[in-house]
């Protein structure tokens, strides 16, 4: 068996926005806080130029909402205001709630990602109860690889 049994998998799950994505690059935070991570692609997925950043504006028909929520969640500053970083604090807020709404199926494809990086071959059952086992409100990396090497050892004991 080889990881193309995982990589089915990995291509079956499907994403909102791209954002969700990009969890899959960090199947070497192992020791860090799932939040953490879910905050650090939320920024790094904020546009940088202006031109972008008034595309999603344009594009995005609940982005005046995000705008206001960052507003009540970070605070403008209203002595230095600058309506792009208004617009960037608002396209930070969309990412992490988009990261949130598919908490499950990121926590997941994460978990699939760390096999294939890790060289674990896990059957298609072992997948699914991967995937039966994943607990949402998981805190941290590490609690998802001992659930892949539970799920591993309990089937391979077998």
């Amino acid at each position: 068996m080889s990881t193309e049994n995982i990589k089915k998998h990995i291509e079956m799950l499907k994403f909102n926005d791209d954002i969700c994505e990009n969890i899959r690059d960090y199947t070497n935070a192992t020791g860090q806080y799932i939040d953490d991570i879910f905050h650090e692609i939320a920024d790094n997925g904020v546009d940088l130029y202006y031109s972008c950043l008034l595309d999603w504006l344009k594009e995005n028909h609940c982005a005046t909402d995000y705008i206001e929520q960052a507003v009540k969640n970070q605070g403008v500053d209203t002595q230095n205001f600058d309506f792009m970083r208004l617009i960037q604090a608002g396209q930070y807020e969309y990412n992490f709630e988009m990261l949130n709404d598919e908490r499950h199926d990121v926590l997941f494809l994460w978990c699939l990602q760390y096999c294939i990086d890790n060289n674990i071959e896990l059957t298609d059952e072992q997948i699914f109860q991967l995937d039966d086992n994943i607990d949402d409100y998981v805190q941290c990396f590490d609690d998802l690889v001992e659930k892949i090497n539970e799920i591993k050892g309990a089937n391979d004991d077998e």
